[in-house]
């Protein structure tokens, strides 16, 4: 009659759960390598948004900032034009306080008008 070979039926039984084991942790591995890859481009995501929204503030800041630099430097210009006109024109004897103090309320003059 017919006998069965339990060492060979041991083996292949350990065989078996060898084989689902690796099949398990591949799945697993499988699964933690996709969530990676998503968390991973989902941050460059975010972080590109951030770059946008941040370079966007700035350029909007400086936009912001742009009208009153203008104004500044051009009153500055202005002011510069005025002292050298007044230098040429024997303005220069005054003491430079009283240069300063005439520079300021023409200015004020100006403005005023």
């Amino acid at each position: 009659a017919f006998e069965p070979n339990l060492e060979l039926r041991w083996c292949a039984t350990w065989f078996y759960l060898v084989g689902c084991l690796f099949y398990v942790v591949g799945s697993f591995l499988s699964f933690v390598n996709i969530v990676a890859r998503h968390q991973v481009r989902w941050e460059r995501v975010q972080d590109e948004e951030q770059k946008k929204k941040k370079r966007m503030a700035r350029l909007v800041g400086r936009a912001a900032t742009a009208l009153p630099r203008a104004l500044i430097s051009a009153s500055w210009r202005r002011k510069e034009r005025q002292k050298a006109a007044q230098q040429r024109s024997g303005g220069g004897a005054l003491p430079e306080r009283a240069n300063a103090l005439s520079l300021d309320s023409l200015d004020d003059l100006e403005e005023a008008s």
